[in-house]
Formats: structure tokens, C-alpha cells, sequence
């Protein structure tokens, strides 16, 4: 999807992976407030995703963390998964500079 530049795709494999992980957790809370938030997030996505940039940062991410987790290293999924948080948190907190200043 990023190499044929389809945001859509792009998208729809962003929150497939995202439902997935939810879902895997077994934390139903963790579901239902990911679901509370899903259409705000939606909107996010759709701005975020249509810079290169953070489409190719986000899949390498999101790879790191499926690597990670077939391998059953916990530890590092986990480390993974919240340096993946703080970069989209801290791109939220930077939109002036699209979050090229990491």
C-alpha cells in the first residue's frame, strides 16, 4: 500500500493491525475504549498517513512489533509498542514540523 502510495490500504491495514493487537490482548476494557475512540482516531490516521514520512516510520514500527511478537519476546513487543506510542505522541504534541524532529 505505501509503495503504491493507497492511503486507503494504508489505513485499513493500520487499524487491522491496531483491532488486531487489541483484540489478541484479551483486555476487553482495552477493546471497548479503543472502539470509543476509533472514529477520532480514524481522522488522525487519515492525515497522518498522507506523508510518506510517517507511512513508512509507522509500517517499520508496527513491523518491529510483529517481529517481536512471533518470536514470543514479550519484553521487546513491549518496547516496541511504547516507543511506537511516544513517537505518535510526540508527532500529536509537533505537527509543525510533521514529526520529522525525532
Amino acid at each position: 500500500a505505501i509503495a503504491d502510495k493507497d492511503q486507503r490500504s494504508q489505513i485499513k491495514a493500520d487499524v487491522e493491525f491496531h483491532e488486531y493487537i487489541y483484540r489478541k490482548s484479551g483486555n476487553e476494557r482495552l477493546f471497548h475504549i479503543y472502539t470509543g475512540f476509533k472514529d477520532q482516531l480514524y481522522r488522525y490516521r487519515v492525515l497522518y498517513l498522507a506523508d510518506e514520512f510517517h507511512s513508512e516510520t509507522v509500517s517499520k514500527e508496527h513491523n518491529k512489533i510483529l517481529e517481536a511478537i512471533r518470536s514470543r519476546n514479550l519484553k521487546l513487543a513491549r518496547e516496541y509498542s511504547e516507543l511506537h506510542i511516544l513517537n505518535q505522541k510526540n508527532n500529536l504534541n509537533q505537527p509543525q514540523n510533521n514529526g520529522r524532529g525525532r
